[in-house]
């Protein structure tokens, strides 16, 4: 089967998870360990002990879901399940760009963890969040996002699937945005619960503090096809590569388009490689047809 791997971001994380691969698999456990020992702390602890909020915290859900990702990763590797195109939503794109052979786990753990904390940092400065839009047409999304920035900053972050959006920007105009959205026939406007308003102007900084940190970060060509956030295509260049990742913080995932270009490769099935199922609900959505959606988080 050709398949491609996607890899989920912010948002997939739970208490416990991946502990099952963490006793069954050495090379599970050995990334575990790696990241424990590389951040100097217990990450795996709070991972499978720790509780829900402390999960919650950008600084540690980055590194966490990051880590999972890659223990799931080296299983697959051992299983000889490789992929034939692989991208990643938001933080999910280091993952991607790891399994593509253009990075290590072991130089983008730390690159990911300052990312969190820029991130992080950013949110606390401005009381702002993220707003999912569902049932509404791209254009009307932006014409509301038009008519709500007298309240305050205001993007659209995620381009998810056809139907739907997600905002970032000030809550005033978040609020605002969900009632006109609410008006113009939206299903559902849902607040999501995160530190901050990521993919926005709101993480300027966190963007330009994270670039000083990534200049230095050893990036290949990727030996198997990587689909980046910002662009919604193919990069190859390592220096393309590189400013992608930096855009990324303070402009929208277009994750509908990068899923088109999966479906163009003419892959067989989706291989959602993280805990949790949001993108493959997300493809469920986009194509209901032509691919085999499949999950891998806890029953390898």
């Amino acid at each position: 089967m050709n398949l491609a791997f996607v890899f989920p971001g912010q948002g997939s994380q739970k208490p416990g998870m991946g502990r099952d691969l963490y006793e069954k698999y050495p090379a599970a456990k050995k990334v575990f360990d790696n990241a424990d020992f590389r951040l100097g702390f217990s990450l795996s602890r709070t991972i499978f002990d720790g509780t829900e909020e402390e999960l919650k915290k950008t600084s540690i859900t980055q590194v966490a879901i990051l880590t999972v990702e890659i223990a799931i990763l080296e299983i697959l590797k051992e299983k000889n399940i490789v992929p034939q195109v692989c991208a990643g939503h938001s933080l999910g794109e280091y993952a991607a760009l790891i399994a593509s052979g253009a990075i290590t786990f072991e130089s983008a753990l730390p690159v990911v963890w300052k990312r969190a904390l820029f991130m992080e940092e950013a949110g606390l400065k401005i009381q702002s969040g993220m707003l999912a839009v569902i049932g509404l047409e791209k254009k009307k999304v932006e014409d509301i996002c038009r008519v709500t920035s007298s309240k305050g900053i205001i993007d659209i972050a995620n381009f998810n699937c056809p139907g739907q959006i997600v905002l970032s920007g000030e809550l005033k105009a978040l609020d605002e945005a969900g009632k006109l959205a609410k008006e113009s026939g939206a299903k559902m406007c849902k607040l999501l619960p995160v530190s901050g308003a990521f993919h926005s102007r709101l993480m300027d900084e966190a963007s330009l503090r994270l670039s000083e940190e990534i200049k230095n970060l050893k990036i290949k060509s990727p030996r198997i096809s990587f689909i980046a956030n910002f662009t919604g295509d193919y990069l190859q260049d390592p220096d393309e590569i590189r400013q992608s990742l930096i855009k990324q913080v303070n402009n929208p995932v277009r994750w509908t388009d990068v899923m088109q270009r999966i479906l163009d490769k003419g892959v067989d099935g989706v291989l959602e490689v993280g805990p949790g199922k949001v993108l493959s609900g997300l493809w469920r959505r986009f194509d209901k047809n032509r691919c085999q959606v499949l999950t891998c988080n806890s029953g390898l």
